[in-house]
């Protein structure tokens, strides 16, 4: 049933947009997600390459927990992270130093 729910997950994310998007960097690899740090509710993800324009920080984005699609777009991030698989990042503002996630979607 796990996995079952995992491809549901995962299939929906595909096709899930609730926001605007602004930007999208393409074919990005997820180097590490850090669920938690630096006392926010959501979580960090890192990337070996791609570039997030227009924020602080250019291979770091975010997740917050508020966001309606949070366990939608975590559970693409853990398979593409566990797969080794490349995704594009859908990002719109900066929050802080670091571009806000709005869809990722496993390539």
């Amino acid at each position: 049933m796990k996995r079952i729910t995992l491809a549901f997950a995962i299939t929906l994310s595909c096709f899930w947009t609730s926001h605007v998007v602004a930007a999208n960097a393409t074919d990005v690899v997820i180097k590490s997600i850090n669920i938690g740090g630096n006392n926010i509710h959501g979580a960090y993800l890192t990337f070996d390459n791609g570039t997030f324009s227009g924020c602080t920080s250019t291979k770091t984005a975010i997740i917050l927990a508020t966001d309606p699609n949070y366990n939608v777009i975590m559970a693409a991030a853990l398979s593409a992270k566990l797969t080794s698989s490349t995704v594009t990042v859908g990002y719109g503002v900066c929050e802080g130093n670091y571009a806000l996630i709005r869809e990722l979607v496993l390539n």
